[in-house]
């Protein structure tokens, strides 16, 4: 009622089935029955007024709910396992891991964490059931794997001069356990040792894949290179004066850094084959043939070669005769003759050891009375120049003038006969007497006088 206030006495307590504590969820009926309760006046409250009827009830106790947290994730290889986080248990928790089979079912690994190591464990779905006294079980799913590592390896190509031998690449994985293939092209990897080069025409790329489970593939290529051997020599030199046989010198050496031959390699014929014969020079070339079994691809062979000289031969002579002649108003040389037929006469009028001085192929001469010395000069390309002289004397042509002789007995009168008689060698041509000569002799007494020959004069054509 309004303004009234019910006390009560006594005690109400649980049945003995609740005797556990703490509860478990569960309903428990007529739970609430032990003990006493009553009314008792309490200021305007009359108990009296009242009739308590204590009705048993029931408790219930429901499950609470927990949340735990499974962290996964992927891992790059490490050689380490590596496994799920767990996380909001509290101790005494019971921890059950699971495993999922892939076909919607679950394989229980019991208490222990479920882990990954290789990457060929694949993707692992876990799940873990938590459970609590007086909760729900509480669930969570994760996933972990292992991710490729990055692969590394030390890889070598071959780059090296021709020795017979054969050369690949070389590739070693810093990985164990890792599987190298190899191949001519890129993208063909099925060749379990590299392929391999020996002569200079086979030299490649090669291509490799290194594999391994736990790292990623290494794809790459390295060169094997396979260089000439460059064979240097040099031809001899040869020298000789000339001596109308050819000059040759078939040896040669190798130079001090030329490489050698690989063994049982090399030429089969070889040689100098340069060739002269007359003065000059000539460069001393080579020619071989090579062994069987030595490809011309592995070398290179360069050659210095040598000269072949011939020089001018001594003894070549030059002459020509000397003599004298008779002026008749034609010039007169000499004719010079060399000991080698084919050689060139040249002609000074002075002496010179300069032969350019020597320019005359005709022979001066000498026209009038008096002597010259002609200087003269052979010269023949395999000889060395001979010189010589001669001399050409004209001796003047002898003219007699005889004066006529006259007697007669005296009569008074002067004698005289002018007339002048020619003999000797004669004039030439258009030589002669511009004046003849005449006698100037005169006697008139009886005796004898000279008949003079005077009054002459020679034509300009006579000198």
């Amino acid at each position: 009622m309004d303004g009234e206030t019910p006390a009560f006495s006594g005690n109400l307590g649980y049945s003995d089935t609740l005797a556990l504590d703490p509860l478990e969820p569960d309903t428990y009926e007529n739970a609430i029955v032990v003990g006493t309760l009553k009314l008792v006046n309490n200021d305007g409250f009359k108990a009296g007024n009242y009739t308590l009827n204590v009705i048993p009830a029931n408790l219930i106790v429901e499950n609470g709910t927990f949340t735990v947290a499974l962290t996964g994730g992927e891992w790059i290889y490490d050689a380490a396992a590596h496994g799920p986080e767990l996380t909001g248990t509290l101790p005494g928790d019971g921890v059950t891991y699971y495993i999922s089979d892939g076909h919607g079912g679950w394989t229980s690994n019991g208490t222990t964490i479920p882990t990954v190591t290789n990457v060929l464990d694949g993707e692992v779905t876990v799940k873990v059931v938590v459970t609590r006294a007086g909760y729900d079980p509480a669930e969570a799913i994760t996933t972990i794997q292992i991710t490729p590592a990055k692969m590394t390896a030390t890889v070598s190509g071959y780059n090296g001069k021709y020795d017979g031998n054969a050369y690949g690449i070389t590739v070693t994985p810093d990985m164990p356990d890792s599987t190298v293939l190899y191949g001519t092209a890129e993208g063909e990897y099925t060749l379990p040792s590299s392929p391999t080069a020996t002569n200079v025409d086979d030299s490649m790329t090669v291509y490799y894949v290194v594999t391994n489970p736990n790292y990623e593939s290494l794809y790459g290529s390295a060169d094997v290179v396979i260089q000439k051997r460059e064979i240097k020599l040099t031809t001899e030199d040869a020298t000789k004066a000339y001596d109308t046989f050819a000059l040759t010198n078939a040896a040669y050496a190798l130079d001090p850094d030329s490489d050698a031959f690989v063994e049982g390699q090399g030429f089969d014929t070889a040689g100098g084959i340069g060739t002269i014969t007359n003065v000059g020079t000539e460069n001393n070339g080579f020619a071989y043939t090579l062994k069987t079994g030595t490809l011309a691809q592995n070398y290179t062979i360069s050659v210095t070669e040598g000269e072949l000289e011939v020089t001018p031969a001594s003894g070549m002579t030059v002459s020509a005769d000397s003599y004298s002649t008779l002026y008749d108003g034609d010039g007169y040389g000499v004719v010079a003759m060399a000991s080698i037929p084919g050689s060139t006469i040249r002609y000074s009028t002075s002496y010179s050891d300069d032969p350019a001085d020597y320019t005359s192929s005709l022979s001066p001469e000498q026209i009038h009375a008096g002597s010259l010395t002609v200087y003269f000069l052979a010269t023949n390309d395999n000889y060395l120049p001979a010189r010589g002289s001669a001399t050409v004397t004209v001796t003047p042509r002898a003219i007699t003038l005889t004066a006529a002789s006259q007697t007669r007995v005296y009569n008074g009168s002067a004698l005289v006969n002018s007339a002048v008689g020619q003999s000797g060698d004669g004039f030439v041509g258009d030589d002669g007497f511009e004046t003849a000569p005449l006698a100037a002799g005169s006697i008139t007494d009886v005796g004898t006088t000279a008949n003079v020959v005077s009054g002459y004069a020679f034509n300009a054509d006579t000198i």
